[in-house]
């Protein structure tokens, strides 16, 4: 029976009065947008504005005005019921932008989420090759896997602090996407790998990041990223957060930063100069392995009491020429084998007040 009505609409969306490019609609109850357009000429509606409650009969309406560019749903709500809208699959569900809701309008600009959304679902916006923008509210806390896959038209991303979880290639190719801010929160965010093929040069970073596993740290390989800030935020930076970023070339790393894991930096061959703030409490080895651009290095403001294991943190730092362990005590560092190993370069070595009595492995350093 439902596979008959959906037929039927489809037939009636061929039918119908009228010619408008642009709609503005109030729905005095969700599902009865098809009795208030002209549905033989849905595809040269160019801007669609909607007010009160819509459900899945109204989404597969809309997914006919193949042509649309702006859509605004500011004072509209996405409630549960009518047809599936995508395919013959996926029904509507209370404030959720559903799975591949909006995927594929080719020609679709802007579009204004409905400001009581708490989720945006996989694929929701996918193939939307035109989207310039997305304003998120303040009220998500969650997008999904591919939601804006292949919106090649997105220059910049802003995530609000609410959102708590991205997904998998959330953003994936989304080859114009070149500056991503992640606002401020005291609550870390989960991401899995959304940034894949985007070619982000400005990231600013306001809360902790968390992931499950080091080869998907969430900018890792992002080649064309040039500059790196944080806020006071940040208290740690993850396993192989920036590993690959060949193009960064300068990092300030706030005192808020207490954690520094594996292999952060490892390999941003381009990297000139670094902060290490004197709050770290642990910095885990590998972490500046092959910046083959470092120049120098002043640990003379950095307290290593409570780091253990520095082993091979400068490894293959070919154009390192100096370092300044003036006022560096190693009173808790035990391992700091092959730290400078293959700094060929190397002319200045300050080891004024450095006290080895604790360390028990120099090898090769």
């Amino acid at each position: 029976m439902k596979k008959l009505f959906a037929a039927t609409l489809l037939v009636l969306l061929s039918l119908q009065y009228g010619h408008s490019s642009e709609l503005n609609i109030t729905l005095s109850q969700a599902g009865d947008l098809i009795n208030q357009v002209d549905v033989s000429k849905l595809d040269e509606v160019d801007k669609l504005t909607i007010s009160g409650d819509i459900n899945g009969t109204d989404v597969l309406v809309i997914r006919k005005m193949v042509n649309l560019q702006e859509i605004d749903l500011s004072n509209a709500n996405i409630v549960s019921g009518g047809m599936a809208y995508y395919d013959g699959y996926y029904t509507t569900n209370d404030n959720r932008i559903g799975p591949y809701m909006f995927s594929s309008f080719s020609q679709l600009k802007h579009f204004v989420l409905p400001s009581n959304v708490i989720f945006i679902d996989e694929g929701a916006f996918s193939g939307c090759a035109n989207l310039e923008e997305i304003a998120f509210t303040n009220k998500i806390y969650s997008i999904g896997d591919y939601a804006f896959s292949g919106c090649k038209g997105l220059r910049n991303i802003s995530i609000p602090p609410t959102i708590k979880t991205i997904g998998f290639r959330t953003f994936h190719e989304c080859e114009n996407l070149t500056e991503v801010i992640i606002a401020d929160n005291e609550e870390r965010i989960n991401m899995g790998t959304p940034f894949e093929s985007c070619p982000i040069i400005s990231l600013y970073i306001g809360r902790d990041i968390q992931y499950s596993e080091f080869y998907k740290a969430p900018f890792k390989d992002i080649t064309t990223l040039k500059n790196v800030s944080f806020s006071d935020k940040v208290t740690f930076i993850g396993v192989s957060s920036f590993y690959g970023c060949s193009r960064l070339e300068t990092i300030d790393i706030p005192n808020s930063v207490e954690r520094i894991f594996d292999s952060a930096f490892r390999g941003c061959e381009s990297l000139k100069s670094v902060h290490l703030p004197n709050n770290i409490t642990m910095l885990l080895p590998y972490t500046f392995y092959g910046c083959s651009s470092l120049g120098s290095i002043d640990l003379s403001e950095f307290d290593s009491s409570k780091v253990t294991d520095m082993r091979e943190m400068f490894y293959s730092c070919k154009s390192l020429k100096s370092i300044i362990f003036s006022g560096f005590s190693t009173s808790k560092v035990i391992n700091m084998g092959y730290m400078f190993f293959n700094c060929l370069v190397l002319d200045s070595l300050d080891l004024s007040s450095f006290n080895t009595s604790n360390v028990i492995n120099m090898g090769h350093m």
